[in-house]
């Protein structure tokens, strides 16, 4: 490696990444793990599989559990894509999670590496991006499949993690290869993927597919809104081009019911004010969080943001607080946290959608 070429940042980044090679997957680099939610008409969401095995405390995976999933019924089938972002509870490491598929070898990679965590931001957040199937399934007691994949990661790349989870869902669903293909894409990104360095243009391979991904010299929301990636291309050839090479989210698609007020949006965001957003889905939710966290880009948000909150989540007293308002934008669904969050000076009410399903993988050409 020809350290010249690197700056400063780089170089500590590339130390870093030297002290860890021993490890024998670096997850904290692009993932933290992999998890399966799926629904139990006993207990509600459960987590069915966690890989690699992670440390997470009953809280974390409580809240991974109720976040993947809508808190709201609904009857519509397809895929639905949404991210949340959450604070780990004080002591992650106080239960690891035992992931019920596993089998003695896992067991025994958890055993080894029980002390990893959940990798979290400079701001000690992790991000959950979800792909939530929903599909009628005569086996099932509800008459319904609902299972949804989630990406934990401490970046905020939606545009990439919505990119992986595209890839990866036909395959896990549709082919029924279920925990190997999530052992196979781990693989390919702790062991083919490159370190992450700030500024630099990777080449990822994944499920035949390489993507070619541009790190964001500086990771702030405006650069993680960017979407900065590439079309992806296929063994025997490019693939079809993606059309969001430059904006995942769609400003005007999931405000278009407020666009006479977008320059009063513009002046919330910019002064730091609190919002809650009320949607009919966690997709519509996050959607239209993110979004208005992106109308004053390249600035960034100056509190917190939680694109899908639920009823659940501890958090919900803290960011309700009538004492102190502090300044967040946060996404909602259900109706319940109207009250909680009354005091609030500023609601956005999303009208109701059907949630855009997310595109299918690219097709060689």
């Amino acid at each position: 490696m020809d350290k010249d070429k690197f700056s400063n940042g780089d170089l500590e980044a590339v130390s870093e990444l030297s002290d860890i090679q021993d490890r024998p997957l670096l997850r904290t680099q692009w993932l933290s793990c992999f998890c399966v939610v799926t629904f139990d008409v006993d207990v509600g969401p459960r987590l069915e599989d966690v890989y690699p095995p992670l440390a997470l405390s009953p809280a974390d995976a409580t809240n991974i559990c109720f976040s993947a999933f809508p808190d709201s019924n609904s009857h519509l089938s397809g895929d639905m894509f949404f991210s949340f972002r959450h604070r780990p509870s004080p002591s992650p490491a106080a239960a690891a999670a035992v992931s019920p598929a596993a089998g003695p070898a896992a067991n025994g990679e958890q055993q080894a590496q029980q002390q990893e965590q959940v990798a979290t931001d400079a701001g000690g957040f992790y991000h959950g991006f979800v792909l939530f199937r929903q599909q009628r399934d005569p086996r099932q007691q509800r008459g319904y499949l609902q299972k949804a994949l989630v990406c934990l990661t401490r970046h905020r790349w939606r545009g990439l993690y919505q990119l992986l989870l595209t890839l990866l869902a036909p395959v896990y669903f549709d082919e029924s290869l279920g925990r190997p293909i999530l052992e196979a894409t781990w693989h390919s990104v702790t062991h083919s993927w490159p370190p992450p360095l700030p500024g630099t243009s990777c080449e990822l391979p994944l499920l035949g597919s390489v993507i070619c991904f541009d790190v964001p010299a500086h990771d702030n929301l405006a650069a993680a809104d960017a979407g900065m990636f590439a079309a992806p291309t296929s063994a025997s050839g490019p693939a079809r081009q993606l059309v969001a090479a430059l904006q995942p989210v769609n400003v005007y698609g999931s405000l278009r019911g407020v666009l006479p007020q977008l320059w009063l949006l513009w002046e919330l965001m910019l002064l730091g004010q609190p919002v809650l957003v009320l949607a009919s889905n966690p997709a519509q939710a996050s959607e239209a969080v993110m979004s208005l966290l992106s109308l004053i880009a390249p600035l960034e948000y100056g509190g917190d943001y939680r694109p899908y909150l639920t009823v659940q989540d501890a958090d919900v007293k803290r960011l309700s607080g009538k004492q102190v308002q502090p300044s967040a934008v946060v996404g909602v669904t259900n109706p319940m946290l109207l009250d909680a969050f009354g005091h609030w000076p500023n609601l956005l009410v999303c009208p109701p959608t059907r949630p855009a399903t997310p595109p299918p993988p690219p097709a060689a050409a």
